[in-house]
């Protein structure tokens, strides 16, 4: 009886250990995290494969997956200090103080856009003399960009930075109008964009940066970070085996992105 009564609270402590709610930043960067229209809440059938893998990772497990929408520098600040659980998706140089899992969520590469009416093509740094360039500010493109962009933050003819959850169709517009000539964002998800807006023949890819390892990355600040790290890498390769990875990410068009690297 006593081994019984042991058994069971054993097995409550787990269960309730496992009630927990993992709260994620989530922000509108489809096909990858997708938002409705207005941006106040995640897209009901297509929220974008982060969600849906999240999702058949952790809540078979017993947790509950909440997913909180942040601009890019906020959930940084938030997720290294405890207001959230885990942020989506750093590489491990854009945020060395979080927990990172073993396993990765995405493999981006970082593309420059141009209007279809220039010649210009990216082909190194010195290339950006006479350009100016538009960015989501708190990105991580690699050490030479965005030591560029560092240095050059303050001049607007070079560099302009804009925040919050509709970057994309900020410096998009600000490419029509002429206000910068260059944009560098990450290609599915400006290809996603231009192909809805219809805005293929406006405008152009024109190069692209090596491309980064991307990861769900957790706070220092919960202790069950490294325990939700580990679950995330055993989850995802479960998920890879089993080929509902590669059912999710076909949703959206999109192949593992182990079998299938970004360009450079």
């Amino acid at each position: 009886m006593r081994w019984i009564i042991a058994m069971t609270l054993v097995l409550s402590l787990y269960a309730t250990a496992h009630a927990d709610t993992i709260r994620f930043s989530y922000d509108d960067w489809c096909p990858y995290s997708c938002l409705n229209d207005d941006h106040t809440a995640i897209a009901a059938e297509y929220p974008g494969y982060y969600a849906e893998v999240l999702r058949a990772i952790y809540e078979p497990l017993g947790y509950s997956v909440e997913f909180s929408i942040r601009p890019w520098e906020r959930a940084l600040e938030e997720a290294a200090d405890g207001r959230l659980d885990a942020v989506l998706s750093p590489a491990k140089s854009e945020a060395p103080n979080l927990i990172f899992p073993d396993e990765s969520i995405a493999e981006l590469g970082w593309c420059f856009y141009t209007r279809s009416d220039s010649t210009w093509h990216y082909s190194g740094l010195p290339s950006l003399q006479g350009q100016t360039l538009g960015v989501l500010r708190g990105n991580n493109f690699g050490d030479a960009i965005t030591e560029y962009i560092e240095a050059n933050s303050k001049d607007a003819a070079k560099v302009q930075e804009v925040s919050g959850l509709d970057f994309i169709d900020k410096n998009i517009r600000k490419l029509q109008g002429k206000r910068i000539s260059v944009m560098l964002d990450e290609p599915a998800t400006t290809d996603y964009f231009i192909m809805r807006n219809n805005l293929a023949q406006d405008i152009v890819k024109a190069g692209c940066l090596p491309s980064q390892i991307m990861y769900p990355a957790f706070s220092p600040a919960n202790p069950a970070s490294a325990t939700h790290a580990r679950e995330f890498t055993e989850g995802i390769r479960r998920l890879r085996e089993s080929g509902r990875l590669k059912a999710i990410l076909a949703r959206y068009g999109l192949t593992d992105w182990k079998n299938q690297p970004v360009s450079e």
